[in-house]
């Protein structure tokens, strides 16, 4: 709860995550598109003030709403479960390094050339 008295805290997190418990798995395509259109902002709680950093609920919500949830009204942003986030990032890193070898290979054959 936003401005509550208390602070929780905890040394790990458990997710269930098990194939056991899932169905209809398809891989995550144009992660790093998705990724690219995500963006982190600097800003300050109305509450206290408080400097932070983020993402906008509502801006992440146009692009993987998975990770969003919203109010009774389904339209009003509350939050964003920066940890789901992680599964697009892997994927996003993942297609970065094949585009990263492909360079390598164009390079390395152009450098055959010279």
């Amino acid at each position: 709860v936003q401005t509550s008295a208390t602070d929780p805290i905890a040394d790990a997190w458990t997710t269930y995550s098990s194939r056991r418990w899932k169905t209809n798995i398809t891989p995550i395509t144009g992660a790093l598109d998705k990724v690219k259109a995500l963006q982190g902002v600097y800003f300050d709680w109305k509450a206290d003030n408080k400097h932070d950093l983020g993402m906008i609920a509502e801006d992440v919500g146009k692009v993987i709403p998975e990770v969003v949830a919203y109010e009774e009204n389904g339209t009003d942003a509350k939050s964003v479960d920066y940890a789901r986030l992680t599964t697009v990032l892997v994927e996003a890193v993942k297609e970065q390094q094949v585009e990263i070898e492909t360079l390598k290979q164009e390079v390395s054959k152009l450098k055959g050339k010279l």
